[in-house]
């Protein structure tokens, strides 16, 4: 499979395991800061730091924690705001 932005991707069904995964992590992390209320943007910035250096750690990084967070910075940001644009939606 090729997908956008990326090259030649295989072992799909891994892919998609890992996928699903990560997908649940986002899911029970922002259903779990559902009702945070003025302090929900933080707690869910922080849970998602949290779920990306585990996965950084899953596959073997070095890396200290700051230097994955900082090239993860934007994802992170972006998959916070996407999780509070969901929980948003399911009022």
């Amino acid at each position: 499979m090729y997908v956008t932005h990326y090259s030649q991707i295989r072992d799909i069904p891994a892919k998609g395991a890992v996928l699903h995964r990560l997908v649940d992590a986002h899911a029970e992390l922002g259903l779990r800061e559902i009702n945070a209320g003025p302090e929900r943007p933080e707690r869910l910035r922080e849970g998602v730091m949290r779920i990306f250096l585990e996965e950084a750690r899953r596959w073997g990084s070095q890396l200290p924690d700051a230097r994955i967070l900082e090239i993860y910075s934007n994802d992170v940001e972006l998959n916070a705001q996407g999780l509070a644009f969901w929980l948003d939606t399911l009022r």
